[in-house]
């Protein structure tokens, strides 16, 4: 369970003043439930990608996800994706809210720096590694490669208009078109929590109406666009489309936000067994919604179809009480939620070296496992000795440099200042002797 914390907060919670900034910004604790749910999606796209593979080693290349009978239990990828921008935008906003209600160069700055190295250092790794399987195309073709290749390490290859196959935004490690997305949202990020943050203090309803309008505009949009070779890319990668996702998680979580400053309870109603049943609930509408993925068109499937029951089941989550979040936040679902970064960004080069090394072709079904196997490995290993040493070198190497920068800049104001008003007080004593 959560509970707010502040400066002369009582035993049982707190109660925020919505119309006053804290003079400290508020630390929030660790929603760990929604730790764990990134492992959660971290596996469902393993799976969807393993699905993949395993039809290509067994089907060959005609086959279609349409084809699909119970691998498409395993083959949820779309909704995976919307979870995990949906999940970004909650959490930014459930550790940002209170620092961005007033923006300030410095604090936007540093979370900038703090977003780039929780994402550069696993993408330029990935990267590097899957690099390794287009050596002898480069040799080949150098410009058709470099034209992929640039794009994929900027993170822009998301921006590029893609008609048919996923040539270009799936380019290298196919993962990663997801960080090209989620780059752009970070970059909106400070203006739309300013911009709904003050748009939830000051017609909360809103906070509501917004996302629903936005999903289903996004929806129509998408079903009547069925069908267009261009649907893929504009629904599936397009970031300022794929932007509802994130959108829809910053407006929950100032639900939730709301509810805490208005002194509610954290959990869910109804004691241990009333939250279960909410939180299981949840669950079941995203279960029947994956069911009944028929009815809509893969368009819509990409973001709209599940993007609403995923909100509901964050937010109950978020809120927790009940016995399904309780074993989400449990230590060893929180520590695979933190290594589910290396393992989403990585699993994909693991498949494509078991795959140009023959194994699928051998048995796609061993395959699958030594997959599961060696990305798990490889995450630990990445999470460890990779990815948190970089965080904060990157992070200690940004403080530094933007402590050094605001303090100047400080130091300069103040002395141009004080040079004002030695020069004031300088004229009005002569004006005094001229007098």
């Amino acid at each position: 369970m959560w509970r707010l914390r502040s400066a002369g907060a009582s035993a049982d919670g707190v109660r925020v003043d919505p119309t006053r900034t804290p003079t400290a910004p508020v630390r929030q604790r660790e929603i760990r439930p929604l730790t764990g749910f990134r492992w959660v999606i971290g596996l469902a796209l393993f799976l969807h990608h393993a699905v993949n593979y395993h039809l290509f080693a067994t089907r060959g290349a005609d086959w279609s996800p349409d084809d699909l009978s119970w691998q498409q239990l395993l083959h949820q990828g779309t909704a995976a994706v919307a979870f995990f921008f949906l999940l970004s935008g909650f959490t930014l906003t459930w550790n940002y809210a209170a620092k961005f209600r007033t923006l300030q160069a410095r604090g936007v700055t540093r979370f900038y720096v703090n977003r780039i190295a929780s994402i550069w250092p696993i993408h330029l790794l990935a990267f590097g590694m899957f690099s390794i399987f287009f050596v002898d195309d480069l040799l080949a073709n150098p410009a058709q490669v470099l034209t992929v290749a640039l794009p994929a390490i900027l993170l822009l290859q998301a921006w590029i208009p893609l008609a048919g196959p996923d040539t270009w935004t799936l380019g290298f490690n196919g993962p990663s078109w997801s960080l090209s997305a989620l780059l752009f949202f970070y970059a909106l990020f400070p203006v739309l929590i300013a911009l709904l943050g003050r748009m939830e203090r000051a017609r909360p309803r809103l906070t509501i109406a917004l996302p629903v309008a936005a999903v289903a505009g996004t929806a129509l949009l998408a079903w009547a666009w069925a069908g267009d070779p261009y649907a893929s890319w504009l629904f599936h990668t397009y970031p300022p489309l794929r932007l509802v996702d994130f959108v829809v998680g910053i407006c929950a979580c100032l639900v939730l936000l709301r509810s805490a400053r208005a002194g509610l309870p954290a959990a869910l109603p109804g004691g241990r067994l009333g939250a279960t049943l909410i939180e299981s609930a949840t669950v079941l509408l995203l279960v029947v919604m994956a069911f009944g993925h028929e009815i809509a068109p893969l368009a819509v499937r990409y973001s709209s179809w599940y993007v609403l029951p995923l909100a509901a089941m964050v937010y109950a989550f978020a809120r927790g009480g009940g016995l399904l979040s309780a074993a989400l936040g449990t230590a060893p679902l929180v520590w695979l939620g933190r290594i589910s970064f290396p393992f989403l960004m990585l699993h994909v080069v693991v498949m494509q070296a078991l795959s140009s090394a023959g194994i699928y072709a051998q048995s796609a079904w061993l395959a699958g496992v030594v997959a599961f196997v060696l990305s798990f490995a490889l995450a630990v290993a990445t999470h460890k000795l990779w990815e948190s040493p970089a965080r904060r070198f990157i992070r200690a190497r940004g403080s530094a440099w933007l402590d050094a920068r605001f303090d100047a800049a400080s130091r300069d104001a103040e002395e141009d200042a004080a040079a004002a008003a030695i020069q004031l007080e300088a004229t009005r004593s002569s004006d005094e002797r001229a007098a």
